[in-house]
Formats: structure tokens, C-alpha cells, sequence
């Protein structure tokens, strides 16, 4: 199930016409990183309870490094591209420092910010496991989740990110619709 809907989400950010297709592909597409997150951390639970250093730092480096590797070539490739055909208001150089940070500057390749989550809900799911024994994580994830969802459906996270450059608001304003995914992924395991 996790390569379908990674390969769901590929084909979403790859074909931008996807609202003409059946229903049944606009469900699907709109499932995709929720069940994605759910299967990722419900699988990836053990080693956020783990002592196993070498268990973590090889978690943090499956996702960092393709994170970064990914950020650098569609900034090079995106900034070569539009220099070449001429171009003027694409990527720009002091863009980098925001694709490698927080990986969505608009002009360059927005969609990587899930792997920025990704990374800051599994450093989320290390520290809670480390500091608290269970079952306080999961009722921490849990309060949480339905603070994330709160905000996420009361306005205020819209209200709040407003005032901040694209690339903060974008990163960061998903983090209330994405961590009860990873969180409830997380409970479900550890329970």
C-alpha cells in the first residue's frame, strides 16, 4: 500500500490534470499522503521506542538525504532550465538557502516540504519515546493531533501563517493537516 500511494502522490504532482479523471482517482489522490503517513510511522513506531542509536540515525538519513540531494538538483536544474530559455523571474540563487531549509520555494519544487515533516514528526516521535514512558506519548500525540486539528479547521493556522514569506507558511501552515496522520500512525503501533 505505501508504494501505491507514493506512486499516487508521484503521479499527482507529476500530471496537473488530474480533476478530469473519475472520481474514484480524486479519492485516491486525496488519500494519499494520509495513508502514506499512517503506514510510515505505524511501520517506523518500534524504532521510535528503540535505544538503538543506529536504528535512529538510519531513519533520519533515508529521509535527510534524499531531502537535501533532491532540494540541490531541482534548484540546479530548475535555475539552469530558466537561464537558458531566457527566464527572468524563476529561481534564484538566494532561493537556495530556503529549498535546502525548508524545501518549498514555490518557483523551484514545492511538494518536497512532506519530507521536512516527515523528518520533524519522526524527531517529534524520538524525543516523546525517549523522554515519557508509555503509554504518556501516545496520550501527548493524541492532545496533540486534535490541537493540530483544531487549528486546522478553525482558521486560526491560516489567520496565524499569514503574516510569514511563502516558504514558512507553506512548510510549516501543513503541519496541523499532517501530524495527526503520523501521530495516529504512531498510536496504533505502540498500542
Amino acid at each position: 500500500m505505501r508504494i501505491f500511494f507514493v506512486f499516487m502522490v508521484v503521479c499527482f504532482h507529476f500530471h496537473s490534470n488530474w480533476d478530469s479523471y473519475p472520481g474514484v482517482y480524486i479519492f485516491l489522490r486525496e488519500l494519499a499522503v494520509p495513508v502514506f503517513l499512517v503506514i510510515a510511522f505505524f511501520l517506523g513506531e518500534h524504532t521510535m521506542e528503540s535505544d538503538d542509536g543506529e536504528k535512529k540515525k538510519a531513519r533520519m538519513q533515508r529521509l535527510f538525504i534524499p531531502y537535501i540531494i533532491w532540494g540541490i538538483i531541482m534548484f540546479a536544474a530548475t535555475y539552469f532550465v530558466e537561464h537558458l530559455i531566457g527566464k527572468t523571474d524563476g529561481a534564484k540563487v538566494g532561493e537556495l538557502p530556503w529549498q535546502v531549509l525548508v524545501c518549498c520555494v514555490e518557483s523551484i519544487d514545492p511538494p518536497l516540504f512532506y519530507l521536512w515533516e516527515v523528518m520533524l514528526f519522526t524527531l517529534l516521535g524520538f524525543a516523546l519515546f525517549k523522554i515519557f514512558k508509555k503509554p504518556l506519548p501516545c496520550i501527548i500525540l493524541a492532545l496533540l493531533s486534535a490541537g493540530c486539528l483544531w487549528i486546522q479547521y478553525d482558521g486560526r493556522g491560516t489567520l496565524f501563517m499569514k503574516g510569514f514569506r511563502y516558504e514558512i507558511m507553506y512548510t510549516f501552515g501543513r503541519v496541523p493537516g499532517l501530524l495527526p496522520f503520523a501521530a495516529f500512525g504512531m498510536v496504533i503501533s505502540a498500542t
